[in-house]
C-alpha cells in the first residue's frame, strides 16, 4: 500500500503506567494485518497515514488511534472492570489479572473521608475475610485486625502493616494507656492505596511475618504538571449511640425496686416500711442523679488537611500536613494528631531514579481505664445508684461513693495521657543496568517515641492514699531495615514472559522503656516529677530482635494466558533457638485468564473469566525477644544483698509457627459491569507455641514449646456491579457486597482437651468455644432462677451449684460483610454502607454485677440493669427470663451462665455520605479544579437480633464486653478543594 510506514510504540495503564503485556493491535477493517505489545509493553506495526489502529484487551475499554504524521503512538488504557485494577504485591505492583494471590483493594474514597481516627476502623466491611474487632470508642483506639480467623493462640494475630515498601512497627504503645497505637498517626488523606493480601501466594515473599496476612499502604506521590493544591476540612460532633438502652435506672425505679425487694425478703411489710427502712439508712428519694449524663458527653470531631503535588519529568513531589481533634463521647477523653508528609521522586538520570519518603506524625490520646478498674467511668455509669449525688452541698466532689473513686473528678482532675511522635524515613533507588535488568536498595528507619503522662491529684482515689501521685513512662522503639534488590523481566518471541526478583533483607528491631513513680504531690499545678517528695520506683528495660532474609520470585506468563508464580524466602530470626534460628518458607501460584482464549473472543456477556489456584506456607515470629533462651531473674534479694532465680528454662529447639494455605479461586466479569470473585481457603497452623508443664523440681512450671495446630475454613465472596450506568453525568448506581464464612477449629492441643475458665479447647472444635453453666430461666410459679443439669438440657435445677458446666457455643460468627451502594446524578453522591455479622455468642463480663436480682442491697454501686427492672419476675403465671427480687439474698442467679451469653448478630447502617460537586464551569472561573460539599454519618444505626443485649454488639477479638467507652455515632459537614 502507498505511504505504509513502521509505526512503534508502548501501550501502558492509564492509572499505575504499568505496561500491559498482549495488548491486541489490529488495523481497522483488515482483520489480517495486527500484532500484539511485549512484555514491555511495546508493538510495532506497519501502517499507512489515515489508517486507524484498534487497541484491545480483556477488561480494558477499547481504544482507536488515528495514524498521524508521527510514526510513534503511546497509548493509555482504562480499565473497566474489578478484575483488572492496578493492585501492590509485595515488592512491586501488577494488574490483578497477572497476579496469582488473593488480595482485595478497598476503595480509598471510603476510608478518606470517614471520620474516624484510625483508618483501620474504616475497613470493616470493606475487605471480605477480614475482622475489625472494635471494642472501644476511645479515640484512637488500637484495633485488633484479623485476616482469615485466628491463627495462632499464644503468638501474634495482627497482620503485617507495610507502608511504602517497608513493614513498620504496629500495635499497643506505651504502659499507661492499652489502646494508643501508632497506626492512628498515620493521616488516611496521604494514602493512596491499601492492598490486603491474604493467602500464601500473596504473603510468603515476606515469609516469618506472613502468616497473619499483609496489609500493604501505598501513600501518594507527585505528578508531572503545575502544582495542585487539594484542601479538606470536615466538622461534626458525636454522641453515644444506643442510648437509651445504656441508661440505668432513675431513682424512682431504684427505689420502687428496692422496696419490692424488701417486701420479697420480709424485711418490710408494705411499701411505707420499706420506704422507711431505705430513708433509714440513708437513701433518698429526693436525689435523682443521671450518671449516664454526668459522665457522658457530645464528642466534636475537627479534621484540616492540605497537600501540594507536581513536578516534571526529573522531580515530582508530595508534600501534606493534617491536624485532627477529636473529643470523645467520656468526659475527659479525647484524641488529637498533627501529621506532615514529604515524599519526592527525584530522576538523577535516564537510568537511576531514587524515592525519598518521608513522615511524621504526633498524636496525643486522653484515655480512660476500662474492665474493672474503680476509676473506669463506664463502670460507674451502670453500677452507681442515683440516689447519690454527683457533689456535695459545698459543691465538693461526693467521696462516700466507689471507695473514693468518682468518676466526674477523675476524667476531669486527674491527666492520663499517652503521646506517640511517629517518625518514618526511607530512601529506595532504582539502577536500571541494562534493558529489563535493575538494581533496587532501599534504606529504611521507622521511629516511635511514646510517653506516657499521668498524675492523680491527693484528693480521692488513686492519688488519695499517696498525697498526690505521678508517673511517668518513655517507649522507645527503633525500626531499621537495609534491602537490596536485582529485578529482570523480559518478554521473548513475542509469547513468553519472564520476571525475576532476588532480594536480601536485613531488620533489627529495638525498645528501650523507663518508668518513674513518686508520691506527694500536694499541689495540682505542680505536677511533674520533680514536685514529688517521695520517689516510689524507677524501672526500665531493652531488647531487641533482627530478622535476615534472602529470598526469590518468580513469575512467568504465556501470552498473558497463563500466570505461573514461585516464591521462597529463607528467613534467620534471634527470637528463636540456636539449633532451628533459620526457616524456608515458600509458595506457587498459577492462574488461566480464560477470557483470552480464543473460543471466547468476542462473547458479549463474559467480559472476564480467570482462574486460579495458590499453595505455600509461610510463618509467626510474634513471640517475646528471648522466649528460646534459659533466664535468670534479679530481685530474690535476701537480707539486702542481692539475688538471682531461674525464671524461665531454655529450648533450643523453639521455631516459628508454620501456616500452611491452599487458596482456590475463580473470577468472573460479566457485560463489564458484574464483577465476582469467589475465594475457597484451608489455612492450617501447626507448630502453636505453648506453655508446655514441667515438674517444679525444675525451679519453673513450664517450658515454651511448639505443640498443636489449628484450622481455618472458609469462603469469601466479593461482587460489584454497575446496576445503572450513565456516561453523561446522568443517573449512575454501583453496589459492592462482600461476605465471609469462616470455620475455625482445634486440630491438635498439647496435653489433650481442657476446661480454661469460661472456655472449653477441644479437638475438632472451635477454640473460642464457651464453657459454663446453661441458663434455664425462671420458675413461672415461684420466681426463682434456674439452670440446667448438664449438656442434655432434660432436666432443671434451682441451685446453680448443681448445674454441671457445659459447652455453649462459640464468639466466632457464622458469616459477616458488607454492602455499600453508590448513587449519583449530576453532582450529586449519595452513598450508604451496611455492615453486618450473623451469629457468634458474645458474653458481657460485667452483668453479673448490674443484674444481681437485689443481692447487692444498698451498695451504693449496686444500681440495677433496666431489664431487671422491666423484665422481672412477680406474680405467679409470669413468664420471664429474669428472676424475682429479693433484697440482700444472693440465690446464685448473678453468676455466670448462658444468661449473660447473647447472640451477636447485628446489622449497622455504617456509613451514609451525601455529597454535592459545583459543576465545573462555575468553579473554574475562579481557578479552581473541583469543589464538593459533603455530610456523613457514622453508626447511625443498628439492629441487635438479641433484644436482650443492652449495648452495642460489637466486641473486642475475644467476644466480650468489658465496660470499654461506647462506640459513639457521629455526624459530620465538610468540604473539599481542588485548585
Amino acid at each position: 500500500m502507498i505511504g505504509q510506514k513502521s509505526i512503534t510504540g508502548t501501550v501502558t495503564e492509564a492509572s499505575s503506567g504499568e505496561a500491559l503485556i498482549g495488548v491486541t493491535v489490529l488495523i481497522k477493517g483488515d482483520q489480517a494485518r495486527g500484532t500484539i505489545t511485549d512484555f514491555n509493553g511495546e508493538f510495532e506495526i506497519v501502517a499507512s497515514e489515515g489508517e486507524t489502529l484498534v487497541f484491545s484487551y480483556a477488561g480494558m475499554e477499547e481504544q482507536e488511534v488515528e495514524v498521524g504524521p508521527t510514526d510513534v503512538l503511546n497509548v493509555q488504557m482504562s480499565s473497566n472492570i474489578l478484575l483488572d485494577e492496578v493492585v501492590i504485591t509485595g515488592y512491586g505492583e501488577q494488574l490483578r489479572s497477572s497476579f496469582t494471590g488473593s488480595v482485595s483493594k478497598p476503595k480509598i474514597e471510603d476510608i478518606q473521608q470517614a471520620p474516624r481516627t484510625n483508618f483501620q476502623e474504616s475497613l470493616t466491611g470493606n475487605v471480605s475475610g477480614l475482622q475489625v474487632n472494635q471494642g472501644s470508642g476511645q479515640p484512637g483506639a488500637f484495633q485488633n485486625v484479623r485476616i482469615r480467623g485466628l491463627g495462632s493462640i499464644n503468638a501474634g494475630t495482627n497482620p503485617l502493616y507495610v507502608i511504602d515498601g517497608i513493614p513498620v512497627i504496629n500495635g499497643n504503645i506505651g504502659n499507661e494507656s492499652t489502646t494508643s497505637t501508632p497506626m492512628s498517626g498515620i493521616n488516611p488523606n496521604d494514602i493512596e492505596s491499601i492492598n490486603v493480601l491474604k493467602d500464601a501466594s500473596a504473603t510468603s515473599l515476606y515469609g516469618s511475618r506472613g502468616a497473619n496476612g499483609v496489609i500493604i499502604i501505598t501513600t501518594k506521590k507527585g505528578k508531572s504538571g503545575k502544582p495542585k493544591f487539594n484542601f479538606g476540612v470536615q466538622t461534626g460532633v458525636s454522641n453515644v449511640s444506643l442510648a437509651d438502652k445504656l441508661r440505668p435506672l432513675n431513682s424512682a425505679e431504684y427505689v420502687e425496686l428496692m422496696k419490692e425487694g424488701l417486701i420479697n425478703r420480709g424485711f418490710a411489710e408494705n411499701d411505707a416500711e420499706a420506704l422507711t427502712y431505705l430513708t433509714d439508712r440513708g437513701i433518698d428519694p429526693a436525689v435523682d442523679t443521671d450518671w449516664f449524663d454526668a459522665i457522658t458527653q457530645q464528642g466534636s470531631f475537627r479534621n484540616t488537611n492540605l497537600s501540594v503535588s507536581g513536578g516534571n519529568d526529573a522531580t515530582r513531589y508530595f508534600v501534606s500536613g493534617g491536624y485532627q481533634q477529636n473529643e470523645g463521647v467520656v468526659i475527659g477523653t479525647g484524641f488529637t494528631r498533627a501529621s506532615a508528609r514529604v515524599n519526592l521522586t527525584t530522576k538523577f538520570a535516564d537510568w537511576i531514579t531514587v524515592d525519598f519518603n518521608n513522615s511524621a506524625s504526633y498524636t496525643s490520646q486522653n484515655t480512660a481505664l476500662d474492665a474493672g478498674a474503680f476509676a473506669n467511668p463506664v463502670r460507674s455509669i451502670f453500677r452507681f445508684i442515683p440516689t447519690e449525688p454527683v457533689y456535695n452541698e459545698d459543691g465538693s466532689y461526693n467521696l462516700g461513693i466507689n471507695s473514693g473513686f468518682h468518676p466526674v473528678g477523675e476524667m476531669l482532675e486527674n491527666k492520663r495521657l499517652s503521646n506517640i511522635l511517629n517518625l518514618n524515613s526511607s530512601v529506595t533507588g532504582k539502577i536500571d543496568l541494562m534493558k529489563g535488568l535493575s538494581y533496587r536498595p532501599t534504606v529504611s528507619i521507622n521511629r516511635i517515641e511514646g510517653a506516657d503522662e499521668t498524675y492523680f491529684i491527693p484528693d480521692f482515689g488513686t492519688g488519695n492514699s499517696r498525697n498526690g501521685y505521678a508517673e511517668a513512662d518513655f517507649d522507645n522503639n527503633t525500626n531499621w531495615m537495609v534491602r537490596n534488590l536485582i529485578t529482570y523481566n523480559n518478554y521473548f518471541n513475542d509469547a513468553h514472559g519472564l520476571d525475576i526478583t532476588l532480594g536480601h533483607e536485613a531488620q533489627k528491631f529495638s525498645s528501650y522503656f523507663v518508668q518513674t513513680l513518686i508520691g506527694n504531690l500536694p499541689f495540682p499545678q505542680l505536677n511533674t516529677l520533680s514536685n514529688g517528695a517521695n520517689p516510689e520506683s524507677i524501672s526500665g528495660s531493652k531488647t531487641a530482635n533482627t530478622i535476615e532474609s534472602f529470598f526469590l520470585n518468580t513469575s512467568y506468563n504465556y501470552q498473558g494466558l497463563v500466570y505461573l508464580n514461585g516464591t521462597i524466602r529463607r528467613d534467620g530470626s534471634s527470637r528463636f533457638g540456636s539449633d532451628v534460628r533459620y526457616g524456608t518458607f515458600w509458595s506457587g501460584g498459577a492462574s488461566v485468564n480464560l477470557h483470552r482464549l480464543s473460543f471466547l473472543n468476542g462473547n458479549n456477556a463474559i467480559s472476564a473469566l480467570r482462574l486460579r489456584a495458590s499453595y505455600g506456607e509461610n510463618g509467626n515470629e510474634s513471640i517475646s525477644n528471648f522466649a528460646s533462651l534459659g533466664l535468670y531473674s534479679t530481685g530474690a534479694d535476701y537480707n539486702g544483698n542481692p539475688g538471682i532465680f531461674l525464671s524461665q528454662l531454655a529450648n533450643p529447639g523453639l521455631t516459628w509457627e508454620v501456616n500452611r494455605q491452599l487458596d482456590v479461586a475463580v473470577e468472573l466479569g460479566l457485560w463489564n459491569r458484574v464483577d465476582l470473585v469467589v475465594d475457597f481457603y484451608n489455612r492450617r497452623t501447626s507448630s502453636l507455641i505453648f506453655d508446655l508443664p514441667v515438674s517444679l523440681t525444675n525451679g519453673v512450671s513450664s517450658v515454651t514449646s511448639n505443640i498443636g495446630s489449628l484450622q481455618n475454613q472458609g469462603v469469601e465472596i466479593e461482587l460489584e456491579t454497575q446496576n445503572i450506568e450513565n456516561n453523561n453525568n446522568g443517573f449512575n448506581w454501583s453496589t459492592s457486597f462482600n461476605i465471609t464464612f469462616n470455620k475455625n477449629k482445634v486440630i491438635s492441643l498439647p496435653e489433650g482437651d481442657f476446661a480454661d475458665g469460661s472456655r472449653y479447647r477441644e479437638v475438632g472444635k472451635p477454640w473460642s468455644t464457651w464453657y459454663f453453666q446453661g441458663y434455664a430461666g425462671v420458675d413461672t410459679e415461684t420466681g426463682e432462677a434456674m439452670w440446667y443439669t448438664d449438656e442434655t438440657e432434660s432436666e432443671t435445677t434451682t441451685s446453680y451449684n448443681a448445674a454441671e458446666p457445659y459447652q455453649q457455643g462459640t464468639s466466632d460468627p457464622d458469616f459477616y460483610g458488607g454492602l455499600t451502594n453508590v448513587f449519583s446524578y449530576k453532582g450529586i453522591n449519595l452513598s450508604a454502607q451496611f455492615v453486618y455479622n450473623y451469629g457468634g455468642k458474645i458474653l458481657h463480663s460485667w452483668h453479673s454485677f448490674t443484674h444481681t436480682d437485689g443481692s447487692r442491697s444498698l451498695s451504693t454501686t449496686g444500681n440495677l440493669a433496666r431489664s431487671i427492672y422491666e423484665r422481672r419476675w412477680q406474680n405467679p403465671g409470669d413468664v420471664t427470663d429474669t428472676p424475682q427480687f429479693i433484697f440482700g439474698r444472693n440465690t446464685g442467679s448473678r453468676n455466670r451462665s448462658t444468661r449473660f451469653l447473647y447472640d451477636g448478630t447485628y446489622i449497622s447502617l455504617r456509613d451514609i455520605s451525601l455529597s454535592y460537586s459545583l459543576p465545573k464551569a462555575l468553579t473554574q472561573r475562579a481557578s479552581i479544579d473541583d469543589t464538593q460539599l459533603f455530610v456523613r454519618g457514622s453508626n447511625m444505626w443498628i439492629w441487635t437480633k438479641d433484644e436482650r443485649l443492652e449495648r452495642d454488639p460489637r466486641t473486642d477479638a475475644g467476644g466480650s464486653i468489658d465496660q470499654e467507652i461506647p462506640i459513639p455515632t457521629t455526624f459530620t459537614f465538610g468540604l473539599n478543594v481542588s485548585f
